[in-house]
C-alpha cells in the first residue's frame, strides 16, 4: 500500500497480508504491534524521499534509525 496509514489500519494491514509503505517510527511501531497481537509479520517497505519532498525518509540517519527498527 503507498501512502501512509492511520494507527488504527495497522492491525488490518497485517490481518490482510499487504506490505506497507513506512517512512516513520509511528507507523513502525503500529504496525508492530498489530503483528504481536496477530501472531504475523507485518510487511514492510521503506521509503525513501527521492527528492520530490512529499514522503519518504530523507536522511542516511534515519534510514539506519528506522532499518534497525523494523529489524527489531
Amino acid at each position: 500500500m503507498l501512502g501512509g496509514i492511520e494507527e488504527s489500519a495497522a492491525e488490518a494491514v497485517v490481518q490482510n497480508d499487504l506490505t506497507q509503505v513506512v517512512f516513520d517510527e509511528r507507523r513502525i511501531r503500529a504496525l508492530a504491534q498489530a503483528g504481536q497481537k496477530l501472531s504475523r509479520c507485518a510487511r514492510v517497505h521503506l521509503k525513501l524521499d527521492t527528492g520530490m519532498n512529499r514522503i519518504g525518509v530523507r536522511t542516511e540517519d534515519e534510514v539506519r534509525t528506522l532499518v534497525r527498527l523494523i529489524d527489531s
